[in-house]
């Protein structure tokens, strides 16, 4: 005599089942992803917008300042931001990693003033698997005698964490912004390497 077991139908159905599964799988990410705003989330970290892979065409022999307009302070209930000490601290950290310039000074002290304006920083909501994040930056080079900008040009990044990068939406959205910002400096960097410096 066949046993019937209240509730498992659809072991007589493997096709239905198997049709099942994926889509559990899927809700179980988005249960985890903080969708509901029980998780918080961080900053985006100096050490994770900071490139590895520079390629510097021509190291200039001087000496530059930094300094980061534009930028906010995280909510622990919105999506991460970059603070303007961040970006200014993964700026500096690239520049003496790949010796695009000499030394890295403060204030007047500096031969070379760059100055970065973040314009935007455009993210999907988080409702999604995959998370982006576009960031559009003003890069300024000042020089040293008047003080008066040698070269400037607006980058345009973006990039994008997948589903499989955290099963949390709030960690993917900080991924996709360390990563645009990432190649924004990569980008920035690599650009003013090609212009001639006196």
């Amino acid at each position: 005599m066949e046993r019937k077991i209240p509730g498992c139908r659809l072991a007589r159905h493997p096709q239905a089942l198997s049709r099942l599964i994926p889509f559990a799988l899927s809700l179980s990410i988005v249960a985890g992803g903080g969708i509901s705003g029980c998780a918080t989330s961080s900053p985006a970290s100096p050490a994770a917008m900071a490139p590895k892979d520079l390629r510097v065409q021509r190291p200039h022999p001087h000496s530059i300042g930094v300094e980061v307009r534009g930028g906010r302070a995280t909510d622990p209930k919105g999506p991460s931001q970059i603070s303007n000490q961040a970006l200014a601290r993964a700026i500096v950290d690239s520049i003496k990693s790949s010796r695009a310039f000499t030394r890295v000074a403060a204030g007047a002290g500096a031969e070379y003033r760059l100055r970065v304006d973040i314009i935007e920083l455009e993210q999907s909501p988080q409702t999604g698997f995959s998370m982006t994040a576009r960031m559009e930056a003003r890069w300024t080079l000042f020089g040293p005698d008047t003080g008066k900008p040698v070269w400037a040009e607006t980058i345009y990044s973006s990039y994008t964490a997948s589903a499989i990068s955290s099963r949390k939406a709030v960690t993917r959205m900080r991924l996709a912004t360390e990563g645009a910002a990432k190649e924004n400096i990569r980008q920035g960097i690599e650009r003013i390497s090609r212009i001639h410096l006196r």
